[in-house]
């Protein structure tokens, strides 16, 4: 199991690392090429739509479960009735993202302050990216199959494939002048695309598919939605805490703004894309656990899996914390520097939000993330609440610091209900989660703070170079003040056993084997 999770964290990793690596390169370049007011209207329009795929109602993670519980029953037909009732909910679901977005395209410029970009070129870019949308609700069925098959490999291959595909097609519009059109047919094409390769990955992975929606029967729609709905909650807030700031700021500050709040919220995102490699693969082990009676298991999952999210992620929002500023200068550009003072705010939020993470993902593996799900959706409606009350006095910084506010008391609030649902002690929380990971980040936010003092760097090798120290300096003393005994073993097991794997394949090359 641990060998299985590792090697689905590192597929996630290569997966969400590329999708990382062409979002930081591509921000800067879209920006200079569309302007501050372009791009806003392109980060509002995308935050805004992405609304819309809380109209599968927590399926996809019914889907999941019910798709991996058959195939390891190898009940074929049941399989195939799980997946014609999803893909008829999915597109039923498509047909209404579509007219929705055909009504959004005709009254967008009555809704929101919006610059610089003409009438025609809004409505297609609505339609196209609604869409795109559309086209992802049947795709996820498809994708739904290679998560029971536990293919994490080939779902982040098909994300790669068409995360390249719209990559190029975005240099090409853009650089022969079609702008924000041109990004909409981009994104579209790109949606068209994944379908067909989910659907060419899952008929490879599951041969026996059929597809006939008049397989679809209430019956199996019943045995989904019985565990839908507060996964649905769930996501919905977390979906609509992710992008609520966008419209927030769109709606009262204008597109020129969304720029400089959505180049900080970006950059906390790709956080949370880095620890999900990590998250997604709590839930499945929590309900093996869960099934075996293993309450011990289930503690020290959630215990591990705290810190090692921490660990990962907090590193990352110290440095936005510290070095922000130069940052942001370095990557996009002075004319951006007003995203820093958000970004302070919005990297504490996420701070935050990751102290929960890992009870969350717990709580949902043994289906018991009720009181989690109204958690969560308590902290979208209060980051609402007082981002809403900030942002005429205090403009994006309002918005981000109602974003610190919400996540700070619920989160709080969440982690202690699963505390007490996991049967841990607070205490016990304190000093084998919470504690060893913030001590073990302490060095690391000493070291790049004097590095990035004594040595200031003047371009992003150097700005890398620096955090490298750090990362080096972390990484010395993270198995003294890190890791407890049990994971030191862990950790050098693994290791030797690496090295072996590798002085074993230098050997047969150097001897000439084939």
């Amino acid at each position: 199991m641990p060998t299985t999770l590792l090697k689905n964290v590192l597929s996630n990793w290569g997966g969400m690392g590329l999708s990382i690596l062409v979002a930081f390169a591509m921000t800067p370049y879209v920006i200079a090429k569309l302007g501050p007011n372009g791009y806003g209207f392109w980060a509002l329009l995308q935050s805004l739509l992405s609304y819309m795929f809380l109209l599968e109602f927590g399926v996809r993670s019914s889907l999941m479960r019910h798709l991996a519980k058959f195939f390891a029953l190898k009940d074929d037909r049941q399989i195939n009735e799980v997946i014609n009732t999803g893909l008829a909910v999915y597109i039923s679901a498509g047909l209404l993202v579509a007219g929705l977005s055909c009504g959004l395209a005709a009254g967008f410029h009555q809704m929101f302050i919006v610059e610089e970009t003409d009438l025609a070129t809004t409505r297609w870019a609505v339609l196209l990216v609604g869409g795109s949308l559309a086209l992802q609700f049947p795709s996820a069925v498809f994708e739904s199959i290679m998560t029971g098959r536990q293919r994490f490999d080939l779902i982040n291959v098909s994300i790669i494939i068409s995360l390249l595909f719209r990559t190029g097609l975005t240099v090409g519009a853009l650089e022969t002048g079609y702008g924000v059109r041109g990004l909409a047919w981009a994104t579209f094409l790109a949606g068209a695309l994944l379908l067909a390769v989910n659907y060419r990955f899952a008929r490879r992975l599951f041969p026996a598919l059929q597809l006939q929606l008049s397989a679809a029967n209430r019956s199996t729609l019943r045995l989904l939605g019985r565990h839908s709905f507060y996964a649905f909650i769930m996501i919905g807030a977390a979906r609509f805490l992710t992008d609520a700031g966008n419209v927030i700021v769109g709606v009262f500050l204008g597109t020129s703004m969304v720029s400089f709040y959505a180049v900080a919220s970006s950059l906390t995102n790709y956080v949370f894309g880095v620890v999900s490699g990590i998250s997604t693969t709590i839930s499945p082990l929590a309900s093996a656990y869960d099934a075996q009676g293993n309450q011990e298991g289930l503690q020290a999952l959630c215990l591990t899996g705290t810190k090692t999210i921490l660990l990962v992620g907090l590193p990352i929002l110290a440095t936005f914390v510290l070095a922000g500023e130069m940052f942001i200068k370095l990557w996009v550009g002075e004319g951006m520097i007003g995203s820093y003072p958000p970004l302070i705010f919005l990297s504490v939020a996420w701070g935050m939000n990751l102290l929960s993470l890992s009870s969350s993902c717990v709580l949902i593996g043994v289906s018991r993330h009720q009181t989690a799900a109204w958690c969560v959706l308590g902290q979208a409606v209060l980051d609402v609440g007082c981002s809403l009350a900030l942002v005429r006095d205090y403009g994006v910084v309002g918005v981000a610091v109602g974003a610190m506010i919400a996540a700070s008391i619920m989160n709080l609030v969440l982690q202690l209900h699963a505390l007490r649902v996991l049967r841990i002690p607070v205490r016990m929380f304190v000093q084998q989660a919470l504690a060893p990971a913030i001590l073990s980040v302490v060095p690391f936010v000493l070291m790049l703070a004097l590095v990035m003092r004594t040595l200031p760097p003047t371009g992003m090798v150097g700005f890398f170079v620096c955090v490298t120290l750090a990362v080096g300096f972390f990484l010395l003393l993270l198995p003294v003040i890190g890791l407890n005994s049990v994971e030191r073993a862990y950790v050098k097991d693994r290791a030797s056993e690496y090295w072996r794997q590798v002085a074993g394949v230098v050997k047969k090359g150097g001897s000439g084997e084939a």
